[in-house]
């Protein structure tokens, strides 16, 4: 068994023309791939749908941003994340269970730097221009084009919020910068599209959620398993 079998779960002449990371399994979506499980490997978990490898990497920027450098030397052509996102409140058009796509996403990953509120070394990182423009001209109606922040805390989101508005933020993750600064690295194009599922400063990404917040969230999941198979 190679050492990237060991790690991530298939062998590396396996992993296919467009990769999904994902850094958790949400409900539905083993059900949109047609998936029955992931084949785990030490650090990461991975399986192949057709022309699209899977590979669930665990929750946070370095996981994330590790599993897209381990693609290096494949022969992977293009690269996906899908994740889940907090929204700031008030941002029009856009609720729990919409599809967002960041055009940009500011870097604030680090805990010790949220915690300590050092705001003077946020970078900017940015999906392939191409690459997105192609998810927007196919699915325009369903996904929404935003400016997110990857945030080093969930318990300190809150306490952001008028932080996040000035900086123009809709919408908060813990991967997304990351992703695509490994991509980038590989030079790899790289997409990430996410799943509003709560507004930021009301409870937190684990609070309950309503019956017709659950079926929004389930039914995007669905659409959104479908996009990227299309984009694949």
């Amino acid at each position: 068994m190679s050492e990237f079998k060991k790690i991530v779960g298939v062998e590396e002449s396996q992993v296919q023309g467009t990769c999904l990371v994902i850094p958790y399994l949400m409900p539905e979506f083993l059900k949109g791939f047609g998936l029955k499980e992931l084949k785990r490997g030490k650090f990461f978990s991975a399986a192949n749908v057709g022309s699209l490898t899977v590979i669930k990497a665990g929750i946070g920027a370095p996981l994330v941003g590790d599993a897209v450098l381990y693609l290096r030397e494949t022969q992977v052509k293009r690269i996906i994340f899908f994740g889940s996102c907090g929204l700031l409140p008030g941002v029009p058009n856009i609720g729990i269970g919409s599809l967002v796509c960041p055009a940009e996403c500011l870097a604030y990953e680090s805990f010790s730097e949220v915690l300590h509120e050092r705001t003077d070394r946020i970078s900017s990182s940015r999906p392939d221009p191409i690459f997105l423009q192609k998810c927007f001209d196919e699915f325009s109606a369903q996904v929404h084009s935003v400016k997110g922040m990857t945030f080093g805390s969930l318990v300190l989101e809150k306490h952001f919020v008028d932080f996040f508005k000035v900086q123009k933020v809709q919408v908060v993750d813990m991967e997304a910068s990351a992703f695509f600064a490994a991509a980038k690295k590989v030079q790899r194009p790289a997409i990430a599209l996410m799943v509003v599922t709560d507004i930021v400063g009301q409870g937190t990404p684990f609070s309950d959620t309503t019956p017709s917040e659950k079926s929004a969230i389930a039914e995007a999941i669905i659409s959104a398993s479908e996009m990227i198979k299309s984009l694949s």
